[in-house]
């Protein structure tokens, strides 16, 4: 008689936490066919016990001695596994279903070597405090200083000559960066090729005309890691001398080591990354952090450490990131301060299929410390154009972004982040949670080539070189100054992204979804 075989994923976490014994485990149990059966984990020998049932989704903890073996018990009877290192573990599970008349057992080994630091959300959770353990302040204000979000007020305003303002740069600084993350926007030749790029003096001077544009803020994205510039903390405090607020995408590895704080500011007098974090704290900057994931081979997948050699000190990225974090939170950049914005975020962009899981808990994670946590799909330019593609085969995806962003709406209104009436008056945001993007109708992005083009999302552009054009004409020649000029509307989405990767009916189904939960 054939037997019937039902095939099943099962996929497990391992994270190892800072306990009082230091070889407490965490094991959490994720059921990928979202069946809630029970799933039988059996260890023994050295281990606290020797069978568990656990559930779909919970964590449970369990610990070990590290100088044992662990047995598994499979239909052919035990096999033992040596642990080789007090940073490994190995695990297996077995799952039990009934099919027709009859029971069939399968057994789905993983195996999984972690480090003891594999998740920073214990340790990280532990080191900074909640600011807001229950509902947000009346007018609390849902941005972050310097990300180019422009209120009503300000949108579409003009000089007194008629020209419409330039309230925001995107801007480059600098062309090195250490690490290669497989999905971003600038660092491809597609993107366009450093020949001659501006110099620091050509860039501040670009942001000291354009303060007479009616510049207020300016972004800085690549087209390095703009840390690993040794001239840029030159360029924060020339920038924050012209009264101009500067908010920084970084990954944070600078601002976290010491032996790379040193190495980029050692002319500065600056020798740890605490020094580093202390100088820009007295300056008008904001720090916008990037943050994939908690855990740390997924982040190490998002920055292209993993492919690293062991050698290399970047292998400690994801240590680097979090002393960075930890760093920037001691120096006070996440303090409240009733009616102005943090000056602190963690951006998860993009948000992709690998860690689109954890993104409404990193969001809610960083609320409640008064941290900006934002989210955003891949872009659509540079190495994005090959990760749009590949993101293209995991079906549903962009459902599953539907039902995220509708979480994170929903606990935001609850939470008073937003207000019911903000939420249907504004629209649905890109940046789930969020302010509402309109930075098309109010500057432009400067390349470090000389070129400007849309935004980040994609490839627009609207002058080959800013020396031959000069920036006032560069401004008004640009698709974003028609909008500035013309437009009216507050919320414009995603022009870089809707119809391509999303699609119309994105942000309608969201604010369906958003409206049903808060009726529900």
């Amino acid at each position: 008689m054939r037997k019937n075989w039902l095939i099943f994923v099962v996929s497990i976490m391992l994270i190892i936490t800072n306990f009082s014994i230091s070889t407490g485990y965490f094991l959490k149990v994720e059921n990928l066919n979202r069946s809630n059966d029970p799933i039988y984990l059996y260890l023994s020998g050295s281990a606290s016990w020797d069978k568990t049932i656990v559930k779909n989704g919970e964590v449970i903890m369990f610990s070990i001695d590290v100088s044992g073996e662990i047995q598994q018990k499979t239909e052919v009877g035990w096999i033992y596994h040596p642990v080789q290192s007090k940073k490994q573990v190995h695990v297996s599970l077995k799952e039990k279903r009934e099919a027709s008349d009859r029971k069939v057992e399968l057994l789905v080994l993983i195996f999984a070597i972690v480090r003891k630091d594999d998740s920073s959300l214990e340790t990280l959770t532990a080191q900074i405090p909640v600011i807001f353990p229950g509902q947000f302040p009346q007018g609390y204000q849902n941005n972050v200083k310097g990300w180019g979000n422009i209120s009503k007020q300000q949108l579409h305003s003009c000089l007194p000559d008629g020209t419409a303002k330039l309230l925001t740069m995107d801007l480059d600084i600098g062309n090195n960066c250490s690490l290669a993350c497989p999905h971003c926007f600038r660092r491809d030749s597609r993107v366009d090729v450093m020949t001659n790029p501006l110099t620091h003096e050509e860039i501040v001077g670009y942001v000291r005309e354009a303060k007479n544009l009616g510049l207020q803020e300016v972004k800085i994205l690549g087209r390095g890691e703009p840390f690993e510039n040794p001239r840029f903390l030159e360029f924060l405090r020339d920038v924050s001398d012209l009264g101009i607020h500067v908010a920084v995408f970084s990954k944070g590895h600078v601002l976290g080591c010491d032996t790379l704080a040193r190495k980029f500011n050692k002319d500065y007098g600056i020798n740890t990354g605490w020094e580093l974090t202390q100088a820009i704290r007295e300056l008008n900057v904001s720090i916008l952090l990037g943050f994939n994931s908690f855990s740390r081979s997924m982040q190490e997948s998002f920055t292209g450490v993993d492919k690293f050699s062991e050698k290399n000190l970047l292998k400690n990225y994801v240590s680097f990131r979090d002393q960075a974090l930890t760093n920037l939170v001691k120096a006070g950049f996440n303090d409240y301060v009733e009616g102005e914005a943090t000056r602190l975020a963690m951006i998860a962009a993009p948000c992709k299929p690998e860690n689109i899981e954890e993104i409404f808990d990193f969001y809610k994670w960083g609320r409640v410390r008064n941290i900006y946590a934002l989210t955003c799909p891949t872009n659509i330019c540079g190495k994005g154009v090959d990760e749009f593609e590949r993101e293209k085969e995991f079906q549903n995806y962009i459902l599953k972004l539907e039902d995220v962003w509708g979480q994170i709406y929903t606990w935001a209104i609850q939470k008073n982040i937003l207000t019911p009436e903000t939420f249907q008056e504004d629209g649905v945001s890109l940046y789930p949670g969020c302010h509402p993007c309109n930075q098309i109708a109010a500057g432009f992005y400067l390349h470090l080539s000389g070129q400007t083009n849309l935004c980040p999302g994609r490839k627009e552009i609207f002058c080959e070189d800013i020396r031959k054009t000069g920036l006032k004409q560069a401004w008004i020649d640009s698709a974003n100054y028609k909008r500035a000029k013309l437009g009216s509307k507050f919320n414009y989405h995603c022009v870089a992204r809707d119809g391509y990767s999303l699609s119309q009916y994105f942000y309608k189904n969201i604010e369906t979804k958003v409206l049903s939960a808060l009726k529900a």
